[in-house]
């Protein structure tokens, strides 16, 4: 993450905006909290210099990253969207679980997550 330093305050600020979805509504985003999260990363998408950067039409923002060798390469595009999701959004309070060692981890006093759920 040293190569990376806002990383992880760019990610926590992304999951404490309340996204959840509205369901009866027929426009998109569905709720402010969605425009709010898009219009987030679609200004931190263009502070890093990314072109083409928009938002669209059904919840999308897209912007464009060009070649930066004299070579004949492909444009790179990245893709945001929302959707709908019925789950609980309001006051999230992530976990960060550095130097993870891929063993159970105890969210809380009841839930322990375990990768042998996981695995296939």
């Amino acid at each position: 993450m040293a190569k990376h330093p806002n990383l992880l305050n760019d990610f926590l600020s992304y999951v404490k905006i309340n996204t959840r979805s509205d369901a009866s509504k027929t426009e998109t985003p569905t709720t402010s909290g969605q425009t709010v999260l898009l219009e987030k990363l679609a200004n931190q998408l263009k502070r890093k210099n990314l072109e083409n950067v928009h938002f669209s039409d059904g919840s999308f923002v897209f912007g464009t990253i060009p070649a930066n060798v004299k070579a004949q390469l492909p444009v790179i595009g990245l893709i945001a969207h929302v959707d709908t999701a019925d789950f609980n959004a309001s006051n999230v309070q992530p976990q960060v679980h550095r130097n993870y060692d891929g063993h159970n981890l105890k969210l809380n006093k009841t839930t322990i997550l375990s990768p042998m759920i996981f695995l296939i």
